[in-house]
């Protein structure tokens, strides 16, 4: 496959159209290869691992959206509720061992200060970024954060004044990063979700293919070291991902990956997109099954933030975002999730 500047994504844009390209690859011989890839090229466990997920999820369209933290912003709101409005799951595909850089990578920062959003008293939305951690943190792995108990207190205090039971369900205590956005979600979206930590894969993937020194995409880009005669991994790299949740798709192929437009993203991540997608092709495999979710910030212009904060990365201050009145689905999966979107807004000012 071929680099090129644009990526062409067979985009699926209606309920209709992901139960037949689900269908497609429920055939008996494309699961067969799948299984026959993952064994051979990432090893036994990693193949029970990746089992035990398709386990974990029923047999509805789910969709995967793979973040570092599962961060409960309007993005990850409204796709969960898009996935409620259409029957299907949602999969929250985390990396706890990749590192949290806030050099760069304006996303990664709001992990560590939280943009909390409410509506004023005169309807527009205001954000108040809330710092979670002490100082600025370069190359420290995401499970290693700790959020301390006064910045707790601090972000409960604040609001407090907004939504109480999201102060309420949260203790005055120390916690993981990781812990603290999972609490978050669980009160704002509500618990019971399937949100899971690919770390120990990518390691157990990672150290089958050192083992056998496969050449595979990616593998260059494996920091690996040996301490007390175990080797131990670093870093994995984003190519290496890619190849493991596209596979995992094959082998699991009610998964869905739910995405923003390849294109929008810069160049090294279209090319890592197309490496992945060519190696796997080369292996009897097929492209992820993808939807594209659009810009809640470029689509719902008149709620944009002031502070610089873009829209679909602030997290909304309220609780139990599928109890808020929203519309039916008519089956369009762009227009639902900006349709939830909107509903989501629209609650925040009608408490205001």
């Amino acid at each position: 496959m071929s680099t090129t500047s644009q990526i062409t994504v067979p985009d699926l844009r209606s309920a209709t159209e992901v139960s037949g390209a689900i269908a497609e690859r429920r055939k008996v011989r494309s699961v067969v290869e799948a299984e026959r890839f993952v064994r051979h090229r990432f090893g036994e466990e990693a193949l029970l691992s990746m089992l035990r997920i398709k386990d974990a999820v029923d047999e509805r369209p789910t969709f995967v959206f793979c973040r570092q933290i599962g961060k409960p912003d309007l993005q990850h709101n409204a796709l969960y509720l898009t996935a409620k409005a259409l029957g299907y799951s949602i999969l929250t595909s985390e990396w706890h061992s990749d590192f949290l850089t806030m050099r760069k990578g304006y996303y990664k920062r709001t992990y560590a200060k939280l943009p909390l959003a409410a509506v004023g008293r005169e309807g527009s939305m205001y954000v108040r970024s809330i710092s979670l951690v002490d100082a600025p943190l370069y190359g420290t792995r995401l499970k290693e954060v700790i959020v301390p108990g006064k910045a707790v207190d601090d972000f409960r205090k604040v609001v407090a004044r907004i939504e109480p039971e999201i102060a309420e369900a949260l203790e005055s205590r120390d916690y993981m990063l990781p812990e603290f956005h999972q609490k978050l979600r669980d009160v704002i979206e509500g618990n019971g979700q399937l949100a899971i930590d690919m770390s120990g894969l990518s390691e157990c993937v990672a150290k089958h293919l050192i083992r056998n020194k496969s050449n595979m995409p990616g593998v260059e880009n494996i920091v690996s070291r040996i301490e007390d005669g175990d080797r131990k991994i670093d870093s994995v790299g984003g190519q290496l991902m890619n190849i493991m949740v596209f596979a995992m798709q094959n082998l699991i192929p009610n998964l869905v990956l739910a995405v923003t437009d390849w294109n929008h993203d810069d160049f090294e991540i279209r090319k890592r997109y197309q490496k992945a997608v060519g190696f796997l092709e080369d292996n009897g495999l097929k492209e992820p099954l993808q939807v594209f979710i659009p810009s809640l910030a470029t689509e719902l212009k008149r709620h944009a933030t002031s502070g610089g904060v873009e829209l679909d990365y602030v997290t909304p201050a309220i609780a139990d975002v599928a109890k808020i009145p929203r519309p039916q689905s008519d089956g369009s999966i762009g227009a639902t999730y900006i349709g939830m979107g909107s509903a989501i807004i629209g609650h925040m000012m009608r408490k205001r």
